[in-house]
């Protein structure tokens, strides 16, 4: 560990600071916008990946098919996992 960090762990100070929300927060019509976007965005995915996975189906390409199930699935259930333990 470097020195000057020892220092400022010993001293008790530190750089880490808890996150928290800021007592000034001001939210624009251009954050709306770009959550909105976002969330299209993010759903118009999600639609053109299952899209994907019914054509595989429909063809009888069943790797492809539990491939791209898989892909969809599973950062789902990271994602959720995460906002679950937070």
């Amino acid at each position: 560990m470097p020195k000057g960090a020892r220092h400022f762990l010993r001293n008790g100070r530190s750089y880490d600071e808890p996150d928290r929300m800021p007592s000034n927060i001001s939210i624009t019509n251009f954050d709306l916008l770009m959550y909105v976007v976002a969330i299209v965005g993010h759903l118009v995915d999600l639609g053109l990946d299952i899209n994907v996975a019914v054509r595989y189906s429909i063809a009888k390409n069943m790797v492809e098919f539990w491939w791209t199930l898989v892909f969809i699935l599973l950062p789902a259930f990271v994602n959720t996992a995460v906002s679950i333990r937070m």
